[in-house]
């Protein structure tokens, strides 16, 4: 299936007093962090076609935010923070350890998302992180692009235990006694939808079917708000095949 869509991607992203404050990607290194050199660093990224490094700093931008580049190997706990910009790199800050950078990390963020990783997968650097009570932050799943401009958020959302046609996000949206629900979660995404100006789309899908469903949020109901139906609401939701799917994205 041709397209001129792509998607881009970030492993994580902080949020304070209701503005996203950083966009981040990190990159493991197999040699001491303090022999990165900046400009090194940023002709390799711009050079990779599949990172979309001037399309991710556009995004940024769009968002009014820094974008910046974590290093980090398991030699030590060193690491850096690299913040890319069109046409150059520079070094933000260093630290000597993941506390260090945890600390200063959390100087951008009152908002916490879970993880997408299984406990049982994570990287050892998140669980560093997560014995000092400071995950890494959640990530953005994708920006739509189209003509190397952002044109629409995306959410996938892979169902298991139901139908792609019965999957519904609001099952999960208000805590119960068994889970503690799924508001922050929607809330940072919610934030991103409207600091970019953005559209948001969710899309089911099921390794076991060929159809999926698309998904264009309207609103988002929060707990606090008064008299109406907490969670999702929707200007379209439609089970579809994955030609009608990208046919309506590339109106876009």
């Amino acid at each position: 299936m041709k397209t001129n869509l792509d998607l881009l991607s970030f492993e994580g992203y902080t949020v304070k007093n209701s503005s996203v404050s950083l966009l981040l990607d990190r990159g493991l290194f197999n040699k001491g962090i303090k022999g990165i050199d900046c400009n090194e660093l940023f002709k390799t990224l711009d050079s990779l076609s599949s990172f979309k490094l001037q399309a991710k700093v556009r995004f940024a931008k769009q968002l009014n935010c820094p974008y910046l580049f974590y290093c980090y190997s398991y030699i030590d706990e060193d690491c850096i923070l690299v913040e890319l910009k069109a046409t150059a790199a520079r070094l933000l800050a260093s630290f000597e350890t993941y506390k260090a950078f945890a600390d200063w990390n959390s100087k951008y963020r009152d908002l916490s998302m879970t993880s997408r990783y299984e406990e049982s997968g994570l990287p050892r650097l998140d669980l560093e992180l997560r014995k000092l009570h400071s995950p890494w932050p959640g990530n953005l799943d994708y920006v739509l692009i189209k003509d190397e401009k952002p044109r629409a958020l995306i959410e996938f959302q892979r169902t298991i235990k139901t139908s792609v046609k019965s999957h519904c996000n609001n099952t999960w949206f208000l805590p119960t006694a068994y889970r503690k629900g799924d508001v922050n979660r929607w809330r940072a995404i919610d934030i991103i939808r409207k600091q970019s100006g953005l559209p948001l789309f969710i899309i089911v899908w099921s390794a076991d079917e060929r159809v999926v469903k698309l998904k264009l949020v309207d609103k988002i109901i929060y707990p606090e708000d008064s008299g109406q139906q907490k969670g999702l609401g929707y200007k379209l939701k439609e089970v579809m095949t994955a030609e009608r799917m990208v046919e309506i994205l590339s109106r876009y």
